[in-house]
């Protein structure tokens, strides 16, 4: 299966127009996909979990979707108050609901 037509498995709103991997990392490989509509352009940031280092990759995805919307939770409550601008990544899930793909790799 190709990086492509993992990434147009994402709830991510238009089509897919670009897939591109983002270089070498240091333990995951990195993707940037880009969908469009007819008025907007929106990028998300697409990893390939390395299952040597992190055996159970849908533990690893559960509890970073727990700790960002938790996060995106508290800073929504403290947004009147913030003096600066928090920038902080969501899990965009599957469009079958799940938090990642597998693919017949694992």
């Amino acid at each position: 299966m190709t990086t492509a037509e993992i990434a147009a498995r994402f709830a991510v709103p238009g089509r897919l127009v670009l897939v591109s991997s983002t270089g070498g990392g240091n333990v995951n490989d990195t993707f940037l996909a880009v969908f469009r509509t007819a008025y907007s352009e929106q990028r998300a940031i697409l990893q390939r979990i390395n299952r040597k280092v992190f055996t159970k990759p849908a533990w690893v995805m559960r509890n970073l979707r727990v700790l960002t919307e938790h996060t995106h939770r508290r800073l929504d409550r403290e947004a009147h108050a913030a003096d600066r601008v928090w920038q902080l990544p969501r899990v965009i899930p599957c469009k079958d609901g799940r938090d990642y793909f597998r693919d017949g790799e694992g």
